[in-house]
């Protein structure tokens, strides 16, 4: 029988893997929770990752990635058309430096006016420029870090966070690099055959979904230089020059490293959800460790005006996703009286 995915939920809904009440039993026995993703205008669904943290958690730390492109541009259908606003493409955030305020200050007024244009509700706008005096106030010079801390200020959380780029140095990374390098042959066919297993399980025929299948003497990791990245192979390094050349995880041998190394429990949302399967499968059948626990959370909330999921979680108000979250949690407690 076909295993199906894991889907978005409906608008105005959240949903929790395991269920919130069982999640919390397991999670109160752990020490290390982490959630991890890139600093960016991601939707509210992955901002409800971070407010679960907070609620599962007194030990609250988030990786930001900063080793993946990003594109800041703003790309929506509304109930009349599509609007699209740009900003520069696909910075690797490793290095990349802040725009300026000017820059900045040009793009939130061009958001402003595109919304008002379809009659946006002036909520979204008012909410638009409280993140947009965040953003522009912030003095950092790495957009990364303008990024991530005008995110946690918008939403007031106050966490211990800090950046994947920053692993790479640590004994425990270069220890995972170091096994799978030496190991290539015999990773390269636990990924591919767990991949085959996943397409058969949940009968998918799409060639790179949700991997491409790793080539012989390919690595599940990026060379990073000049602030792009590159698929590496095992021809491309020798192992003693590992420190002195930027070395990331791809998205499988990311969270892998994370759930695997720094964390008792992985918050994830349903994009990650739908190929931990995968991951689960490589660290029984290379690491030959029992997989961690993960969770996944996420939601959907559409303003008035709005029909496309992807909107940046500064158009809606942080309390209101607060408060939401707070709704659904307190419906799954009556449930679970209801029944006992």
């Amino acid at each position: 029988m076909k295993k199906k995915l894991l889907k978005p939920p409906k608008n105005k809904e959240i949903i929790i893997v395991p269920p919130y009440q069982k999640t919390k039993l397991i999670c109160a026995k752990l020490k290390n929770i982490l959630t991890a993703h890139q600093p960016g205008f991601f939707n509210s669904g992955v901002a409800l990752k971070f407010l679960i943290l907070k609620k599962l958690s007194l030990d609250k730390r988030i990786i930001f990635v900063d080793t993946d492109r990003i594109d800041l541009s703003i790309n929506l259908k509304t109930e009349t058309d599509n609007l699209a606003v740009f900003f520069k493409k696909n910075y690797t955030l490793f290095d990349y430096p802040n725009p300026s305020k000017k820059e900045w200050i040009i793009f939130f007024r061009q958001l402003k006016f595109e919304l008002k244009k379809r009659k946006i509700s002036e909520k979204i706008i008012k909410n638009i420029d409280s993140f947009k005096k965040i953003i522009v106030t912030n003095n950092k010079k790495k957009l990364k870090e303008v990024l991530a801390e005008s995110f946690l200020k918008f939403y007031g959380l106050d966490f211990n966070y800090s950046y994947l780029s920053e692993e790479f140095n640590s004994q425990d990374y270069k220890d995972f690099f170091s096994n799978i390098y030496k190991n290539c042959g015999h990773f390269q066919k636990v990924f591919n055959k767990a991949l085959d297993n996943y397409k058969q399980k949940f009968k998918f025929r799409f060639k790179n979904f949700p991997f491409p299948k790793l080539k012989e003497g390919e690595l599940p990791f990026w060379i990073i230089k000049d602030n792009k990245r590159f698929k590496l192979f095992k021809n491309d390094l020798y192992l003693k020059d590992f420190d002195r050349e930027l070395i990331s995880p791809r998205a499988s041998a990311l969270t892998i490293f994370l759930r695997f190394y720094r964390s008792d429990c992985f918050i994830h949302g349903v994009g990650g959800k739908n190929y931990e399967w995968v991951n689960d499968r490589i660290i029984e059948d290379f690491f030959k460790q029992k997989a961690p626990f993960y969770l996944t959370i996420s939601g959907t909330f559409l303003p008035e005006g709005i029909t496309t999921r992807n909107i940046p979680f500064f158009f809606l108000s942080p309390n209101y996703l607060k408060n939401q979250l707070d709704l659904f949690l307190s419906r799954e407690d009556e449930t679970k009286q209801n029944k006992s």
